[in-house]
């Protein structure tokens, strides 16, 4: 029953993250490959058995159709002064399975910091930039609210001064550019390393 109820969790969480809206770290392709339904789903759950060995990763979900799993992967953040920071990228993949295809889905990305002290500052590298000085206030003011005092004080400070905005948004995007490349490196990564997988599954198969 707990691990019924786990499951359960863990799938309101995921059909949450799909409701939201979509932002640079999503990732989704349909991938063709000649083999049946059943063999795809066995040879890729034994793939992330053996690509998610984090006690934190793994599967998590599993159907007829899907296998649900959360990932994890190491990475670097920058701070205000510029300084870079270790943290971890968490995620969720979902891959579902067709006669002959499967899709691949990668989203609901998130930053840990390894020193919990800078975890407002490696999440607000994560926020997707805008172009809009309005919709820039407003996300950002949302944000920052959760921070408290702190969060306040930056609002008050930089979100209402209109000669700071500007220097802020540059400044936002500077630490998402950052972040970024690394999360598309590793959808690549994820991508190619289970397409391989399959494929060599495929060719070793009587």
């Amino acid at each position: 029953m707990k691990k019924l109820l786990t499951y359960l969790f863990i799938l309101i969480q995921y059909s949450a993250f799909t409701q939201t809206k979509k932002n640079s770290f999503d990732f989704k392709k349909v991938y063709d490959i000649e083999m049946d339904k059943e063999q795809l789903k066995e040879n890729t759950n034994a793939w992330m058995v053996k690509t998610f060995t984090n006690t934190n990763s793994g599967i998590k979900l599993t159907s007829t159709d899907n296998l649900i799993a959360r990932g994890t992967f190491d990475g670097v953040f920058t701070d205000g002064l510029g300084r870079k920071n270790l943290c971890f990228f968490e995620y969720i993949i979902e891959i579902s399975f067709k006669e002959d295809r499967y899709r691949l889905t990668l989203g609901d990305y998130t930053i840990k910091p390894t020193d919990k002290d800078l975890l407002n500052v490696a999440e607000w590298g994560m926020i997707q930039p805008v172009d809009s000085i309005n919709e820039f206030i407003r996300v950002h003011s949302i944000f920052f609210k959760k921070y408290g005092s702190l969060g306040e004080y930056y609002i008050k400070k930089r979100l209402n001064n209109p000669k700071k905005v500007g220097k802020q948004m540059k400044k936002q995007r500077k630490h998402f550019d950052f972040i970024q490349p690394q999360i598309l490196a590793h959808q690549k990564s994820i991508s190619k390393s289970l397409f391989n997988y399959l494929e060599k599954r495929k060719e070793s198969d009587w």
